[in-house]
């Protein structure tokens, strides 16, 4: 009989939290004036939690600015965006030629004496790949100097 009335509880207990669960949540911040406001709603309940009412009712909120008419907005003209400029394969090939012993005299001014990482991404063997890649390096550490 007391376990039938424990298990009673329990289940009571799990219907309650599950009920209590399935209560939408909602916080709402703002900043405004000057002055930052965070609220909860908890189904019909709402908090406010910043600033407490005390401190809201000694500091009085300045009333909101009216909106001007649109016919009395001034027309700003647009910005024209400048075109984007092309970038075909030959100065991609530059590039690639030329950036690599400019960061590696960047790497021995600053005296960096780090691991430096390999990766090699393509449709050749790994291996075939990360001997090309080292062959540069040690290629671009000797035009660093």
């Amino acid at each position: 009989m007391v376990g039938k009335i424990i298990l009673w509880v329990l289940l009571a207990l799990l219907l309650l939290i599950a009920g209590l669960l399935s209560i939408p949540v909602k916080v709402r911040g703002s900043y405004a004036e000057g002055a930052p406001f965070l609220h909860i709603r908890y189904g019909l309940v709402r908090l406010q939690l910043f600033p407490r009412k005390e401190e809201a009712e000694k500091t009085e909120r300045k009333p909101l600015k009216q909106k001007k008419a649109k016919s009395e907005k001034q027309k700003k003209p647009k910005k024209q965006k400048k075109p984007r400029a092309k970038i075909n394969t030959d100065q991609i090939l530059y590039a690639l030629e030329k950036l690599p012993p400019i960061l590696a005299r960047a790497l021995k001014r600053t005296g960096y004496d780090g691991y430096l990482s390999i990766e090699f991404e393509g449709m050749e063997d790994c291996i075939q790949g990360i001997s090309v890649g080292l062959a540069n390096l040690r290629r671009y550490a000797e035009m660093a100097g």
